[in-house]
């Protein structure tokens, strides 16, 4: 969760699509991961992706409240 909120540059959230090389470029670990995969990872902590209207663009993606609440919750 920690590092899907440092790769948020917008105060809404992030999209999916804009997410995943975010996170392959912070650690190797999240290399070649897709957008199943980080959901699958993400949902023991309750935490889902969603629609997510950002500058017009309505995509996947998660929001940073829904993240910080996760995050809270481990």
């Amino acid at each position: 969760m920690t590092a899907i909120l440092e790769a948020m540059t917008h105060p809404k959230g992030v999209h999916t699509a804009d997410l995943l090389p975010r996170l392959a470029a912070v650690s190797d670990e999240y290399a070649g991961w897709d957008g199943d995969r980080l959901a699958d990872a993400v949902k023991p902590a309750g935490l889902y992706p969603g629609q997510l209207n950002i500058d017009g663009k309505n995509r996947n993606g998660y929001r940073r409240e829904r993240v910080q609440d996760a995050l809270d919750r481990v």
